[in-house]
Formats: structure tokens, sequence, C-alpha cells
């Protein structure tokens, strides 16, 4: 899709091998049970409404088309639901939400299975805004993700405000 042409504004990179210490993750969970390449992957249990949930403040969405895109390795132990979720933000306002369905995602259980995702975010003209990209566990599933890539671009050498006609 031409991504690699561009330096995106965010990337994140897991594979869960070192405890991550960054403010930005939350509910991640090592576990050396199972693993895609390495010794560890991070776990989301059944009793876990969350799993891996990232959360930055720092993107600047104003006049922007905006597009999060990301991979990684799911191994689905019992999936009975849930989804993976994006989420703009600004003062306690959603001024974008989307899903999109594990079940769309995961075809066998007990095996890895590697995934895409992409969002594309339509301009907000605020900055300040709230970024939150998280794995919802609502329905108790159990599954195990690795080697997740997160990446964020907002700029792409254009405006995306309309052209003006010219008469």
């Amino acid at each position: 899709m031409g991504f690699s042409y561009f330096t995106p504004n965010l990337s994140q990179t897991l594979d869960f091998e070192k405890d991550t210490t960054s403010f930005n993750w939350q509910n991640l969970k090592r576990d050396n049970t199972e693993s895609n390449i390495g010794n560890f992957s991070s776990k989301v249990s059944e009793s876990m409404e969350y799993g891996p949930a990232f959360t930055d403040t720092n993107i600047d969405f104003s006049r922007k088309k905006t597009i999060v895109i990301g991979n990684a390795f799911i191994y689905p132990e019992q999936m009975r639901g849930g989804s993976l979720v994006l989420v703009v933000n600004k003062n306690g306002r959603d001024l974008y939400y989307k899903e999109i369905a594990l079940y769309k995602i995961t075809t066998i259980e007990k095996k890895w299975q590697s995934f895409y995702f992409q969002y594309n975010i339509p301009p907000i003209d605020l900055k300040n805004c709230e970024l939150k990209f998280f794995f919802y566990n609502p329905s108790g599933s159990s599954y195990y993700i690795d080697d997740l890539n997160l990446r964020v671009f907002t700029d792409f050498g254009y405006s995306t405000s309309k052209p003006q006609l010219i008469h």
C-alpha cells in the first residue's frame, strides 16, 4: 500500500521477551506457556476484560487523515468473542470508535495465526486527543498475543481540506 515510503509518527513493537516499562502500555501479562517466536507472549485470560492496551496523547490529528496499521500473532485457546478497538477521545468524548471482531481474524483454535489491522481515521480538527488501542475481552475468551506491531501515520505531505475551485 506504499506505507514503506513514509516514516510513521509513532511506532511500537512488542515481542514480550522483556518486561516493558513503557507507561503507554497496560495489561501486559508475560507468559511462557505459548510463544510465536522466542520464549514469551502476552496472555489474555478469561477473567481479563481488557488485554494489551496502548494509550498516547501526543498525536496531532488536526487537519490530517490518520492511518493506524499493525500486525500481530494470536494463539486462541478458547474464543468466545472480543474485539480489537481503536478510540480517539478528547475530554471524555469519543471522536472516533472502531471495533474489529476477533472471530473475523482467528480461524483455528490452538494454533498461532498472523493478522493485520488498519483503521482509517478521518481528519479531526483537534490537537492533544487521546489515542487508545486495546484488546477488549468482555466475553471471557482466552488467548495469547505475540510480536505486536503498531504504527500511526498522520502526515502524508498533503492537506485533507477540500480543494478550492477557481472559476
